[in-house]
């Protein structure tokens, strides 16, 4: 299958099929240092909050979080529509963890970089 292959083509990729709701504390669980990236893209409130809060652990200064729906750059804004997804979620993570992050990249429409900082 397509998993398999990937990861007979970059060995340092580990595939951990099933629902990460599931699986991701135990995945989590095993790791024994912080996570250097994260793409997140699931476009959903509900999924990004669950998954800030469960990678928090591995999450530390300099981690770089790629977001495939952050905000709307076009309108210097954050639209209505992204006020309740990723934007938001990661707003309220970083209050509730006392996170602080910075900006590194902004796409042309909603995705975004950023690397933590606290």
């Amino acid at each position: 299958d397509k998993l398999s292959k990937f990861q007979k083509i970059h060995p340092n990729v580990k595939v951990h099929p099933g629902d990460f709701g599931e699986s991701l504390s135990v995945w989590v669980d095993t790791l024994n240092q912080s996570l250097a990236l994260i793409h997140i893209d699931v476009k959903c409130y509900s999924t990004t909050k669950f998954l800030l809060e469960k990678l928090n652990a591995v999450i530390s200064p300099g981690t770089v979080i790629v977001f495939e729906n952050l905000c709307n750059w076009q309108d210097c804004a954050v639209s209505a529509q992204k006020e309740e997804g990723e934007w938001q979620a990661l707003k309220e993570w970083m209050h509730d963890k006392q996170r602080s992050v910075r900006v590194l990249a902004k796409g042309k429409k909603s995705s975004g970089s950023i690397v933590i900082s606290r």
